[in-house]
């Protein structure tokens, strides 16, 4: 929060000053000037441009945090969500659409979109820096169990291994003239979505990031592993018990969308006291560092691992990323879960 108020009230100091030298500038090209005036007048205009594109970053970087505490998760369907990023990304490669390409068939995630989607114009920004003017940018969406891996792969240059460990750090960049603003935005919100964040790269055989997005029922062809778990889960009762709001109000969405009754709280005995309300009892409870005295009874019960036990679970090489992604839950309720819930 002291990281978003320092950004937010450092760029609307310098907004005025900026506009100032924008507008002057703009008065200064309606004039007749001598050849030597003009270059100095250009070169400034491109200081300026650069600036101004820092300054929206860091108001971009200012404005997450709150609206990742307003995210709304729910099921959309994947393919029209990255087909806008990738046609604005297309305008800014040399190639047009022959250089941005989305391979991704009839998928639905559980996702907030407005998020999601400004993960991928990030990572395409990026990744269209690294490959034009020649290089390729593909963006291709598989199916993996009980979700969906999204990459984004370019034919650049490739980054060295020495590199790849801070490449999300803040203001840490591998283009010249970049803000290194893109791919921190891109850590927090996969970070606060807990989305798996991962990376390839090898010099001189470009990059491939990718995230991780549950599946939603309305998807085709669904993985028999997704398709019995939600054959099980179906109109079952869940209490689901996790401190961490955005954490919570993912795993609702998506145990919601295949086909579970979810009673959330912040802890066992909001979610008992909700069931009592309710007259119901649970089913299955998923819980987060909680004794077994506060969680509800239940036939089954699903402990998460806690945030601390870990570096990010499959995802060592990011060591900022230390939350556990969203799969690696839906992962251990499904496994824990099939056998007894009948």
């Amino acid at each position: 929060a002291s990281k978003a108020r320092f950004l937010a009230a450092t760029t609307h100091d310098l907004r005025p000053p900026y506009e100032a030298v924008r507008l002057g500038l703009e008065t200064l090209a309606l004039h007749p000037l001598p050849p030597s005036a003009q270059e100095i007048v250009r070169r400034t205009d491109a200081a300026v441009r650069s600036m101004g594109r820092v300054i929206h970053s860091v108001l971009d970087t200012a404005r997450l945090e709150g609206e990742l505490r307003a995210a709304l998760p729910r099921a959309v369907p994947l393919r029209p969500l990255l087909q806008a990023a990738v046609s604005e990304a297309a305008t800014l490669h040399g190639a047009g659409e022959r250089g941005v390409r989305l391979r991704c068939a009839d998928w639905h995630a559980v996702c907030d979109a407005p998020l999601v989607e400004r993960l991928v114009r990030n990572l395409l920004a990026n990744a269209v820096r690294a490959a034009s003017p020649r290089g390729r940018v593909l963006v291709a969406v598989r199916r993996t169990g009980l979700g969906l891996r999204v990459e984004v792969r370019d034919t650049g240059p490739g980054i060295p291994a020495s590199q790849v460990p801070t490449l999300f750090e803040d203001f840490v960049t591998q283009v010249p003239g970049g803000t290194g603003i893109g791919l921190s935005l891109v850590r927090e919100i996969a970070q606060g979505l807990r989305l798996g964040l991962g990376v390839r790269s090898r010099p001189g055989a470009g990059t491939l990031i990718s995230f991780e997005l549950p599946l939603a029922a309305a998807s085709r062809a669904l993985h028999p592993q997704a398709a019995r778990a939600m054959d099980r889960l179906r109109d079952r009762v869940c209490a689901l018990s996790v401190a961490d709001g955005l954490r919570r109000e993912s795993l609702a969405a998506v145990l919601s969308d295949w086909g579970c009754a979810v009673v959330s709280g912040p802890s066992g005995w909001v979610v008992r006291r909700e069931l009592q309300r309710l007259g119901s009892r649970a089913e299955l409870v998923v819980c987060e560092g909680e004794s077994s005295e506060e969680a509800p009874p239940a036939a089954c019960t699903v402990r998460l691992r806690d945030d601390q036990d870990g570096e990010g679970g499959r995802h060592p090489a990011h060591a900022a990323l230390r939350s556990t992604p969203l799969s690696e839950d839906l992962a251990a309720i499904v496994t824990a879960a099939l056998p007894t819930v009948r």
